[in-house]
């Protein structure tokens, strides 16, 4: 491939570049996944007091796709978004050394999200064969970690050639001569494994005896996993343009963000579930009709359903009474006129319908008083 004609003047004073719209982005979703993270947090410990290794899992997760995403926001003000001729030699080896990192950080960060997942599932496996499936998708992505983990530091020999100098078109010295093509499976089996992680509960969801309200709910729920394959699919695209041209920091632009928004929507995607008990308390409405909470059929859903059942409720010593989410409904009868003239109380049937806000499922407790009044003056 022929070098561009501008390579040999380069504009190091104004030059042009991609956007300005990395470091926005990128900010909007840190926040977004912090929020959400930290609301999971706090509805485990202080309305469900259960936290799980699945919530502890999640932050070192976040911690890392916030060092990741500051990491690809520091690379802008190196020259990345600018043309690669325009990048002075030390800017570059900056921006190389920041890639050594993020390649690490984003194998961490996604691999802790689908371990949080993944122990998540934990709490409701109920079959020996889900239960298998669960821990040898565990057994894939710890070697998945490993393998990535080794290739990545180990690529060049030594470690600092991999940033030593701008060597754009030529092969670097003690190093792999397929970088491009490492990163874009990096990228390809990353969504693989989004993609087990997404079908495993499937069937057994399936199975359940739900009411097909609630079904749809929970297949909805974690179908929650469809926006991290997208996340995944745009990286894998865009790092496929990017190695196939010489200009990596101008067409590379978009990859930043594709990369930092894999790592947080994992993050965004994985606490969504916890937060059910949240929104229940708030939007009771909202809740019981994703979740068929109102339902007064029953179903075989375990009770350890994202860890509130009998265990949690050991491990926290019981629900406070004050994590209720209730309402009281007073039906009055009236007498007819063969059982005589209507007193001048009611007669009154008393429900009360009590809801647990439960993570990923409500489960609800109707109780129906029924006051008869007998030998009473009538009027």
């Amino acid at each position: 491939m022929a070098q561009p004609s501008s390579f040999l003047n380069p504009n190091y004073i104004d030059p042009q570049v991609k956007g300005h719209y990395l470091k926005p982005v990128i900010i909007t979703l840190m926040i977004l996944s912090g929020t959400i993270a930290g609301l999971r947090i706090i509805t485990r410990s202080s309305i469900l007091r259960s936290l799980g290794p699945d919530d502890w899992i999640i932050i070192p997760s976040l911690i890392t796709a916030y060092a990741l995403s500051v990491f690809n926001m520091m690379s802008e003000e190196y020259g990345w978004g600018r043309h690669i001729w325009d990048i002075r030699p030390k800017e570059w080896v900056t921006i190389r050394q920041y890639q050594f990192a993020t390649q690490l950080l984003f194998t961490y960060s996604v691999a802790l999200a689908k371990a949080s997942i993944l122990i998540f599932y934990l709490r409701f496996c109920t079959t020996k064969k889900f239960k298998l499936a669960i821990w040898v998708t565990f057994g894939l992505l710890i070697c998945w970690v490993i393998a990535m983990s080794g290739l990545i530091i180990f690529q060049c020999h030594p470690v600092s050639n991999f940033w030593k100098e701008m060597q754009l078109f030529e092969y670097r010295e003690g190093c792999l001569p397929n970088e491009p093509d490492m990163v874009l499976l990096h990228g390809i089996f990353s969504v693989v494994l989004d993609i087990i992680v997404l079908v495993l509960p499937v069937p057994v969801v399936l199975h359940l005896s739900l009411p097909t309200k609630q079904k749809v709910g929970l297949i909805a729920m974690f179908s929650l996993g469809l926006i991290v394959c997208l996340a995944g699919c745009l990286r894998i695209v865009s790092i496929r343009n990017t190695i196939l041209t010489l200009d990596v920091s101008w067409y590379g632009y978009d990859l930043y963000i594709y990369t930092s928004t894999e790592a947080h929507v994992g993050i965004i995607c994985a606490s969504i579930p916890s937060l059910k008990p949240l929104i229940a308390i708030f939007f009771p409405r909202l809740a019981g009709t994703t979740y068929g909470a109102g339902s007064r059929r029953r179903s075989n859903l375990p009770d350890e359903f994202a860890g509130t059942g009998s265990r949690a409720a050991r491990n926290s010593k019981g629900y406070p009474l004050n994590s209720l989410v209730g309402s009281e409904e007073t039906v009055y009868i009236r007498r007819d006129e063969e059982s005589g003239p209507t007193p001048p109380w009611p007669l009154a049937r008393t429900k009360t319908s009590a809801t647990l806000p439960m993570d990923g499922v409500l489960k609800t407790t109707e109780i129906e008083q029924v006051v008869v009044l007998r030998d009473a003056p009538f009027r």
